[in-house]
């Protein structure tokens, strides 16, 4: 199996964009399974303009952010036909592609710090560390060159305006993270 974490921003430009990344997993589901894990997009952005506003705690907000996730994840599973998957670790025959919607089960996941430092990037990563298997992002902004890159603590560094304060924390757990588009 391996993570697509499809960011949330190219669920906000439309199926044109989207499109194109479904495509190639279906080509690419005859010889691997996927878990597609999509990001909260401008739903979150508005929750975080929000929480400058209201006197809620971080945790708070970070749970509510965690139930947008899975919404533009039941959004993009209608959309495209797939299977929505709200517990992805206990499925024995999981499909050849499955969408992640279990992200508001996290709340009680240790390991995800409730915060604002914790976006979909780490959670397809946790997903990835605990399914013991390689994550792949997608994002709106490419890798340098249109290449692919696989994250460490030094790449991270170099791009970490584009990824999440705590994705390096699965990094030096061993998680295999690609930056792929």
């Amino acid at each position: 199996m391996v993570i697509v974490k499809i960011g949330g921003s190219l669920l906000d430009q439309g199926p044109e964009i989207c499109t194109p990344w479904v495509q190639r997993l279906r080509s690419l589901s005859l010889e691997d399974q996927f878990l597609v894990v999509v990001g909260g997009g401008q739903l979150v952005e508005a929750l975080r303009k929000q929480s400058a506003l209201w006197p809620l705690s971080e945790a708070d907000y970070h749970h509510r952010a965690l139930a947008m996730m899975d919404f533009n994840g039941q959004l993009f599973a209608q959309i495209y036909g797939l299977p929505s998957q709200d517990r992805a670790i206990a499925l024995d025959d999981p499909p050849p592609i499955g969408v992640w919607t279990g992200s508001a089960q996290l709340i009680l996941v240790s390991e995800l710090e409730p915060s604002w430092r914790t976006t979909s990037d780490a959670v397809a990563a946790w997903l990835g560390w605990t399914l013991h298997c390689p994550v792949r992002i997608v994002k709106s902004v490419m890798p340098p060159n249109g290449i692919p890159m696989t994250l460490t603590e030094k790449s991270w560094l170099l791009w970490r305006n584009h990824f999440d304060e705590m994705t390096p924390v699965w990094v030096k757990r061993g998680v295999d993270i690609t930056w792929i588009g």
